[in-house]
């Protein structure tokens, strides 16, 4: 069955909302702030419509911002957001404002801790991810070590992406 996601509304090309969130794209600004030029936005958007993704994984929280994002546009049944930051008050408090959105948000965790991965997955899901996004240190090595322990759980025809 295919849901239909929700859409953005762009005020500027650094400004846009969703379902009455204020977000920027890529200045500090009003509302939650994603790390991503406009096009990229907009290519996750049509991604996530064409996907449909119900199962994501998201490594690399930096401002909160992307995950709120991936939660309103693709309100999945599961997302779980991961960072080696200590906490994100910006996601803390987006997410306690929209308590309906299933987001679990891991702190502390090296992308390529590949024992917290394990723990992280089991709690978690019971079954395949839809999607993976690995925004998070940018580096081959974590990179690599977060990729050969999650693309296991990936769906037959899921997608996996890195930034």
């Amino acid at each position: 069955m295919m849901t239909t996601v929700s859409l953005v509304e762009w005020t500027s090309d650094q400004a846009f909302t969703l379902d009455g969130v204020a977000y920027s794209s890529m200045v500090k600004g009003v509302g939650m702030m994603v790390f991503k030029p406009r096009h990229a936005i907009e290519q996750y958007q049509a991604m996530i419509e064409q996907a449909q993704p119900r199962r994501i994984v998201e490594l690399g929280i930096y401002n909160g911002g992307s995950a709120a994002l991936l939660a309103q546009i693709a309100r999945p049944e599961r997302l779980v957001a991961i960072d080696n930051k200590e906490d994100c008050p910006a996601l803390s408090a987006f997410l306690a404002a929209h308590p309906d959105l299933p987001v679990s948000a891991y702190y502390g965790v090296d992308q390529a801790d590949t024992h917290a991965l394990d723990r992280i997955m089991a709690a978690e899901f019971d079954g395949p991810v839809d999607l993976v996004i690995d925004d998070a240190s940018h580096l081959e090595p974590q990179s690599r070590a977060s990729f050969n322990r999650l693309f296991p759980h990936l769906r037959p025809s899921g997608l996996y992406v890195i930034e």
